[in-house]
Protein backbone atom coordinates (compact mmCIF):
# COMPACT_ATOMS: atom_id res chain seq x y z
CA UNK A 1 0.00 0.00 0.00
CA UNK A 2 1.21 3.57 -0.89
CA UNK A 3 1.62 6.14 1.34
CA UNK A 4 -0.32 9.55 1.42
CA UNK A 5 1.39 12.15 0.65
CA UNK A 6 1.25 15.87 -0.59
CA UNK A 7 3.01 14.86 -3.95
CA UNK A 8 1.18 11.62 -4.49
CA UNK A 9 -2.14 13.73 -4.46
CA UNK A 10 -0.62 15.94 -6.79
CA UNK A 11 0.41 13.51 -8.67
CA UNK A 12 -3.18 12.51 -8.93
CA UNK A 13 -4.77 16.14 -9.58
CA UNK A 14 -1.90 16.00 -12.64
CA UNK A 15 -3.23 13.01 -13.73
CA UNK A 16 -7.22 13.55 -13.31
CA UNK A 17 -6.47 17.83 -14.91
CA UNK A 18 -4.80 16.01 -18.21
CA UNK A 19 -7.50 12.88 -18.17
CA UNK A 20 -10.07 15.90 -17.96
CA UNK A 21 -8.54 17.88 -20.93
CA UNK A 22 -7.61 20.92 -19.12
CA UNK A 23 -4.32 22.95 -18.85
CA UNK A 24 -2.93 24.08 -15.84
CA UNK A 25 -4.23 27.65 -16.22
CA UNK A 26 -7.43 26.55 -17.08
CA UNK A 27 -7.67 24.68 -13.82
CA UNK A 28 -6.44 27.70 -12.16
CA UNK A 29 -9.12 29.75 -13.28
CA UNK A 30 -11.98 27.28 -12.82
CA UNK A 31 -10.69 27.01 -9.28
CA UNK A 32 -10.00 30.23 -8.29
CA UNK A 33 -6.35 30.05 -8.39
CA UNK A 34 -3.16 31.29 -10.23
CA UNK A 35 -1.38 28.85 -12.19
CA UNK A 36 1.81 29.06 -10.51
CA UNK A 37 -0.01 27.60 -7.59
CA UNK A 38 -1.52 24.55 -9.25
CA UNK A 39 1.85 24.22 -10.56
CA UNK A 40 3.32 24.02 -6.85
CA UNK A 41 0.09 22.04 -5.84
CA UNK A 42 1.18 19.19 -8.66
CA UNK A 43 4.54 18.91 -7.31
CA UNK A 44 3.75 18.67 -4.38
CA UNK A 45 5.43 21.66 -2.74
CA UNK A 46 2.01 23.35 -1.62
CA UNK A 47 -0.41 21.65 0.39
CA UNK A 48 -4.44 21.74 -0.56
CA UNK A 49 -6.96 22.44 2.06
CA UNK A 50 -10.25 20.56 1.73
CA UNK A 51 -12.16 23.65 -0.53
CA UNK A 52 -9.34 23.94 -2.73
CA UNK A 53 -9.41 20.57 -3.32
CA UNK A 54 -13.33 19.79 -3.55
CA UNK A 55 -13.10 22.91 -6.30
CA UNK A 56 -10.42 20.69 -7.69
CA UNK A 57 -12.55 17.71 -8.05
CA UNK A 58 -15.67 19.40 -9.26
CA UNK A 59 -13.55 21.33 -11.78
CA UNK A 60 -12.13 17.77 -13.33
CA UNK A 61 -15.20 15.68 -12.59
CA UNK A 62 -13.89 13.15 -10.18
CA UNK A 63 -14.94 12.53 -6.51
CA UNK A 64 -13.03 14.01 -4.02
CA UNK A 65 -12.02 10.70 -2.18
CA UNK A 66 -9.96 10.07 -5.61
CA UNK A 67 -7.22 12.22 -4.57
CA UNK A 68 -6.29 10.84 -0.91
CA UNK A 69 -7.64 7.59 -1.16
CA UNK A 70 -4.76 4.90 -2.57
CA UNK A 71 -5.44 3.86 -6.20
CA UNK A 72 -7.51 0.36 -6.60
CA UNK A 73 -5.61 -2.30 -7.79
CA UNK A 74 -6.57 -4.37 -10.95
CA UNK A 75 -9.81 -5.97 -10.37
CA UNK A 76 -10.33 -9.21 -11.97
CA UNK A 77 -13.54 -11.31 -12.02
CA UNK A 78 -11.18 -14.44 -11.42
CA UNK A 79 -10.80 -13.33 -8.24
CA UNK A 80 -13.94 -13.93 -6.80
CA UNK A 81 -14.63 -17.09 -8.28
CA UNK A 82 -11.22 -18.24 -6.65
CA UNK A 83 -11.86 -16.98 -3.55
CA UNK A 84 -15.72 -18.81 -3.35
CA UNK A 85 -14.20 -21.89 -4.41
CA UNK A 86 -11.30 -23.96 -5.90
CA UNK A 87 -11.76 -22.71 -9.83
CA UNK A 88 -10.51 -25.84 -11.49
CA UNK A 89 -13.14 -28.04 -9.69
CA UNK A 90 -16.22 -26.28 -10.47
CA UNK A 91 -18.51 -27.39 -13.26
CA UNK A 92 -18.45 -23.36 -14.23
CA UNK A 93 -14.65 -24.35 -14.70
CA UNK A 94 -14.97 -27.59 -16.56
CA UNK A 95 -18.01 -26.00 -18.88
CA UNK A 96 -15.65 -22.98 -19.86
CA UNK A 97 -12.85 -25.55 -21.12
CA UNK A 98 -14.53 -28.11 -22.67
CA UNK A 99 -16.32 -25.08 -24.67
CA UNK A 100 -12.80 -22.90 -25.12
CA UNK A 101 -11.74 -26.80 -26.72
CA UNK A 102 -14.83 -27.19 -28.82
CA UNK A 103 -14.50 -23.74 -30.36
CA UNK A 104 -10.53 -24.62 -30.89
CA UNK A 105 -11.29 -27.53 -32.66
CA UNK A 106 -14.04 -25.58 -34.97
CA UNK A 107 -11.62 -23.22 -35.76
CA UNK A 108 -9.29 -24.93 -36.63
CA UNK A 109 -11.38 -27.19 -38.89
CA UNK A 110 -13.09 -23.83 -40.15
CA UNK A 111 -9.32 -22.01 -41.24
CA UNK A 112 -8.02 -25.66 -43.18
CA UNK A 113 -8.82 -25.39 -46.36
CA UNK A 114 -10.94 -28.65 -47.31
CA UNK A 115 -10.20 -30.72 -50.36
CA UNK A 116 -12.20 -29.08 -52.97
CA UNK A 117 -10.30 -25.81 -52.02
CA UNK A 118 -6.90 -27.11 -52.24
CA UNK A 119 -8.10 -28.69 -55.92
CA UNK A 120 -9.63 -25.44 -57.10
CA UNK A 121 -6.69 -23.19 -55.78
CA UNK A 122 -4.09 -25.44 -57.61
CA UNK A 123 -6.21 -24.94 -60.96
CA UNK A 124 -5.59 -21.78 -63.16
CA UNK A 125 -8.84 -21.10 -64.75
CA UNK A 126 -8.84 -20.25 -68.56
CA UNK A 127 -8.95 -16.77 -69.89
CA UNK A 128 -12.68 -17.71 -71.02
CA UNK A 129 -13.06 -18.93 -67.68
CA UNK A 130 -11.97 -15.56 -65.83
CA UNK A 131 -13.94 -13.33 -68.54
CA UNK A 132 -17.02 -15.20 -67.88
CA UNK A 133 -16.35 -14.91 -64.31
CA UNK A 134 -15.71 -11.04 -64.14
CA UNK A 135 -18.87 -10.33 -66.90
CA UNK A 136 -16.60 -9.33 -69.91
CA UNK A 137 -18.18 -9.34 -73.09
CA UNK A 138 -16.86 -8.74 -75.98
CA UNK A 139 -17.81 -5.78 -77.79
CA UNK A 140 -18.18 -5.72 -81.43
CA UNK A 141 -16.79 -1.91 -82.47
CA UNK A 142 -13.29 -3.74 -81.27
CA UNK A 143 -13.66 -7.23 -83.02
CA UNK A 144 -13.43 -5.30 -86.23
CA UNK A 145 -9.70 -3.58 -85.90
CA UNK A 146 -7.19 -4.88 -87.59
CA UNK A 147 -4.14 -2.65 -86.23
CA UNK A 148 -3.45 -1.33 -82.88
CA UNK A 149 -4.36 3.08 -82.99
CA UNK A 150 -0.52 3.82 -81.97
CA UNK A 151 0.55 1.74 -85.28
CA UNK A 152 -2.64 3.24 -87.24
CA UNK A 153 -1.70 7.00 -85.79
CA UNK A 154 2.08 6.31 -87.00
CA UNK A 155 0.78 5.53 -90.25
CA UNK A 156 -0.99 8.49 -91.06
CA UNK A 157 1.79 10.75 -89.93
CA UNK A 158 3.74 9.10 -92.49
CA UNK A 159 1.39 9.66 -95.03
CA UNK A 160 0.67 13.33 -93.69
CA UNK A 161 4.38 13.80 -94.00
CA UNK A 162 4.85 11.86 -97.26
CA UNK A 163 6.93 9.65 -96.20
CA UNK A 164 4.90 6.85 -97.69
CA UNK A 165 2.07 6.84 -100.85
CA UNK A 166 -1.46 6.08 -99.74
CA UNK A 167 -1.40 3.33 -101.54
CA UNK A 168 1.27 1.73 -99.03
CA UNK A 169 -0.47 3.34 -96.20
CA UNK A 170 -4.23 1.34 -97.18
CA UNK A 171 -1.72 -1.74 -97.35
CA UNK A 172 -0.12 -1.22 -94.04
CA UNK A 173 -3.40 -0.86 -92.75
CA UNK A 174 -4.25 -4.08 -93.61
CA UNK A 175 -7.39 -2.61 -94.91
CA UNK A 176 -8.89 -0.89 -92.53
CA UNK A 177 -9.26 2.31 -94.35
CA UNK A 178 -9.52 3.15 -98.39
CA UNK A 179 -7.54 5.20 -100.57
CA UNK A 180 -10.28 7.32 -100.93
CA UNK A 181 -10.54 8.06 -97.26
CA UNK A 182 -6.96 8.99 -96.60
CA UNK A 183 -6.76 11.40 -99.34
CA UNK A 184 -10.44 12.86 -99.04
CA UNK A 185 -11.80 12.05 -102.16
CA UNK A 186 -14.79 10.47 -101.53
CA UNK A 187 -16.85 8.94 -104.28
CA UNK A 188 -20.25 11.22 -104.38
Amino acid sequence: MEDLSWERIGERVRASRAAAGLSQQALADAVGLERSMVSKLESGDRRIDAVELTRIARAVGVPVSHFPNPLPEVVSRRAAIAGSEEVGDSGAARSAYATEVRLSEWLRAVSAPGDEVRRLRARTPTDAEFRDAVGWKPQPDLSSVLVPPRYSSAVVAALGARAITPARAVETLRGQVSAEQLTGEAAE
